[in-house]
């Protein structure tokens, strides 16, 4: 019985914690909405909203995706959001 308990507990952690993630394309327009609003855009290419959703993707199957999602939801300028892909490069090396 103590085996079924710990068995359907890992279960629903590991299903709860999957889904805590947001969905690239929530992401993407996060990032769009930051090169929109912050002046340092500028300095960089143009932001490619379907490029970044399909690397979002990419970056799922990679289990890195997580991490980034959090790091670019949590930032309001380019900079951040640049230094959020660099936290996740390092991550995949």
């Amino acid at each position: 019985m103590n085996k079924i308990v710990i068995v359907l507990g890992l279960v629903a952690l590991a299903s709860g914690v999957a889904g805590c993630q947001p969905h690239p394309e929530e992401v993407c327009s996060h990032i769009d909405g930051v090169f929109a609003k912050d002046p340092e855009a500028a300095k960089y290419k143009k932001f490619d909203k379907a490029n970044c959703v399909s690397n979002g993707e990419m970056k799922k199957e990679m289990g890195v995706y997580r991490t980034y999602a959090k790091c670019v939801k949590e930032t309001s300028t380019v900079v951040g959001v640049n230094e959020c892909a660099k936290v996740m490069d390092a991550a995949l090396k």
